[in-house]
């Protein structure tokens, strides 16, 4: 891992004049990226706990909240979720022996759950996609027993179709309501010369259209709801110097721009409406010496701000509408002994609050991000980390 550097410290207690001064710090850097600052306070631990305190909790990674408010979360490396209800009790939704039936649970890594609350969690090493109904019955869907599928992402329409891609098949599956299962994109991408291979990141965005993200061949394609299938970016990138490697993260906000991140590449673009092609975010993070490594895990919130967390840098950034880049959290965590580790997912509730996943670290932060307010809300007993100051300004870029 490499920690973001610590940057220009203010001392705890200079008051709201400061933090004001902090927030308010702006840097044109160019014509494309705005830099400026974003204070980081001293949270305090809402839950302490290891997991549901009867099944441990190791290597945090995907998030999902229901209508009602509840966050699952996935742990890969104990192969099981667990569900965060909106006063913060946690209990275990499912384990590594899903049911009496001899449905297994092994290095779980997606989760999504549909207007019903029915929970659908995607298992690579099995071969599988389980269905939590909403009054706890498991079943598996799909039915990928048959074949070397290696299911990664899932992701459900509002017609409770979910969309579920393939790595190892080179394929995405749309799986009806009435558990048919139909190919929806292969190996033949757009079938244009476009194509695509070991599928990872599925999207949905506001109007239907579903986005796949090709790591193998360095590219996004948009399936739209009358199945025509493109190509919108490739290794190119936005064509002017900032490459595509490894796609592994897409987001989208309520104006349709599509956001990407390569994890390889050290890139972030959004792709617009019209589809043209711009780098929001890159290796240089905030330009302050807090670096951006291996982002992925994009979320974006209702005010249209994007989230980018640095899997190796151990931070999260925020870009807002206006390009402006903020500093959210680095590996310090909470600064109070809870760091964040290889951070893997995002979401975000209807308070417009964000949850990050540590999956080294074995936890989940809460975020006021107004208020810089980062609490750990699932954490491990060995997590350790050092104490951040509450404020902080970083250096511009020059």
């Amino acid at each position: 891992m490499i920690p973001p550097e610590p940057g220009h410290r203010i001392a705890p207690g200079v008051g709201d004049a400061a933090l004001s001064l902090a927030r308010s710090s702006l840097l044109l850097v160019g014509p494309a990226i705005l830099v400026t600052s974003m204070a980081l306070a001293q949270p305090t631990p809402i839950l302490d706990a290891r997991g549901d305190g009867f099944h441990a909790l190791a290597g945090a990674s995907s998030l999902a909240f229901d209508v009602g408010g509840n966050l699952f979360v996935i742990a890969s490396r104990t192969h099981n979720a667990f569900r965060i209800a909106p006063d913060g009790d946690v209990t275990l939704l499912v384990g590594a022996d899903a049911d009496e039936f001899g449905r297994a649970l092994n290095s779980p890594h997606d989760v999504a759950v549909d207007a019903a609350g029915n929970v659908f969690v995607v298992s690579p090493a099995s071969d599988t996609v389980l269905r939590v109904n909403a009054d706890g019955a498991v079943e598996e869907i799909g039915g990928f027993d048959d074949r070397w599928v290696d299911p990664s992402s899932i992701a459900l329409d509002r017609a409770g179709n979910a969309y579920v891609s393939g790595a190892r098949s080179h394929e995405v599956y749309r799986i009806e309501p009435d558990a048919t299962r139909r190919v929806v994109l292969d190996l033949d991408g757009d079938g244009r010369g476009n194509l695509m291979a070991r599928p990872g990141d599925v999207h949905i965005d506001r109007r239907g259209d579903v986005f796949v993200a090709g790591r193998a061949t360095d590219n996004v394609f948009r399936i739209r709801r009358d199945g025509r299938v493109a190509q919108i970016i490739d290794a190119s990138g936005d064509g002017r110097g900032n490459p595509l490697d490894h796609p592994s993260s897409i987001a989208s906000d309520r104006h349709g721009n599509v956001y990407v991140s390569g994890v390889r590449s050290d890139t972030v673009f959004r792709i617009d409406r019209r589809g043209r092609i711009r780098c929001v975010l890159d290796a240089d993070g905030d330009g302050r010496g807090n670096r951006l490594s291996w982002p992925g895990g994009l979320s974006v919130d209702t005010a249209g701000n994007l989230y980018v967390l640095g899997r190796q840098s151990d931070n999260v950034f925020r870009v807002d509408p206006y390009g402006n880049i903020e500093l959210v959290m680095d590996a310090t965590g909470d600064g109070n002994g809870n760091p964040l580790a290889l951070p893997a997912d995002s979401a975000h509730d209807r308070q417009g609050r964000l949850y990050v996943s540590g999956f080294a670290s074995s936890n989940v932060f809460r975020i006021d991000v107004d208020a810089g307010d980062a609490t750990s809300l699932l954490r491990s007993d060995r997590a350790h980390g050092r104490r951040a100051a509450p404020l902080r300004s970083l250096r511009g870029r020059r």
